[in-house]
């Protein structure tokens, strides 16, 4: 297990504000999903038909629905700019935060003893190779 350490300085500002963006905008889908056949029911029962509920409930369900996707989607691409901005001021003023990572490559090429066991397989697998020749 060869461990070591990396410093992260800094994040790509857009990268964090368009995941924030997406992520609320996700949010906002659920909320106005909720919130429309919320509406939709209370016009259904205020209305007493179930045809005239849904059309005025539905209309503007669905124009909140888009909208309000939009209005969560802009917001997080905000707080977004502004979390990657003030991550990327506090690790430089402190110089950065320490990771911890180990080199997975090694650890899966040597197995340890406990792993091994004492049969072979019959075929090689993909890469390896037979030292036995047929043709004698």
């Amino acid at each position: 297990m060869d461990k070591r350490e990396v410093r992260i300085v800094g994040v790509n500002v857009g990268s964090v504000a368009m995941f924030e963006g997406l992520f609320l905008g996700l949010i906002g889908f659920v909320v106005a999903l909720a919130a429309w056949l919320g509406l939709t029911y209370h016009y259904t029962v205020a209305t007493n038909s179930l045809l005239r509920g849904m059309l005025w409930g539905l209309a503007p369900g669905l124009g909140a629905l888009i909208l309000d996707t939009i209005i969560y989607f802009v917001a997080g691409l905000i707080l977004g700019l502004i979390h990657g901005g003030l991550f990327n001021l506090v690790t430089s003023w402190m110089g950065g935060i320490g990771v911890a990572t180990r080199d997975a490559s090694t650890e899966a090429a040597m197995p340890t003893p406990s792993q091994q066991t004492a049969t072979r397989r019959a075929e090689p697998t993909f890469g390896e190779t037979v030292n036995t020749r047929r043709d004698r």
